[in-house]
């Protein structure tokens, strides 16, 4: 039976250490590849000045805030969690920036029917419990021949055993994760047409290295102080990324990007 992730569980891990880590390492825009990886993923969506663009799980809103610096966006921002809201207007205002957040379910998408020219979501979804309900709404805000862009963790070409994806799944708090097929099938059910669809599990491997490094070697001081100076957590941390670095090597694990319309 798959796990069922709530409200209150992914409040629990952006309002504990796990968000303060994930920012140190990945720095505010929060998912493997930052800049690089964002301006890559704008550019083959065909992301243009005006375009109205929905980040759905938007955190602490770096991927708006970098659309909108960059690619000049009417940007939103549709985040369950009180704590990145909070967080994500009190960055835009001092970026001197204009961007609509509000605080929902995105399988609940509050937004009305065919408002947006753009779908985007980096790295977050994997928090997602049904993100067949995610899928649908983000169909149905979008306007006719309307564009989803999304990176996301997923289970790697070459699969995991159930031992293997439950460690991945109970250390990061997923639900569960898609695959590559997966995704696919499910954005053909919601009425999109696949662009590109890339496994990028070899880029995850090499950033998980990195952050690996940093931990263990330029920001030793500032991950203990995170935890609390638990060495046994601190520990236990850097074993687990060792794990997912072996499964992205292995191609078992990893992260993939995805950019697909509606039909």
């Amino acid at each position: 039976m798959e796990q069922r992730n709530t409200v209150n569980d992914v409040q629990n891990v952006y309002d504990g250490w796990e968000g303060r880590l994930w920012e140190l390492l990945m720095g505010e825009q929060i998912h493997i590849g930052g800049h690089q990886q964002s301006m890559l993923m704008a550019t083959q969506a065909g992301i243009s000045e005006g375009s109205k663009v929905l980040d759905l799980c938007s955190g602490v809103g770096g991927g708006l805030r970098f659309l909108s610096k960059h690619f000049k966006v009417q940007a939103y921002g549709l985040e369950v969690t009180s704590h990145m809201i909070a967080e994500a207007e009190k960055r835009t205002e001092e970026e001197g920036m204009s961007i609509e957040y509000r605080q929902g379910d995105v399988v609940e998408n509050p937004y009305d029917d065919d408002m947006f020219d753009f779908i985007w979501g980096e790295d977050a979804w994997c928090y997602v419990s049904d993100r067949t309900a995610l899928l649908q709404h983000a169909a149905r805000v979008l306007k006719p021949n309307g564009v989803i862009a999304f990176s996301d963790w997923m289970t790697g070409p070459n699969g995991l055993t159930a031992q293997e994806a439950k460690r991945i799944n109970d250390f990061m708090t997923f639900p569960h994760t898609e695959s590559l097929v997966s995704y696919q099938q499910k954005l053909e059910q919601a009425g999109f047409t696949i662009r590109i669809a890339e496994d990028l599990c070899d880029l995850f491997a090499e950033c998980i290295e990195l952050y690996l490094k940093m931990m263990k070697v330029q920001h030793t001081y500032d991950v203990m102080k995170i935890l609390g100076d638990d060495k046994a957590l601190f520990d236990k941390i850097c074993e687990e990324f060792e794990f997912m670095l072996s499964m992205a090597r292995q191609g078992k694990f990893g992260r993939a990007r995805i950019i697909a319309a509606l039909s």
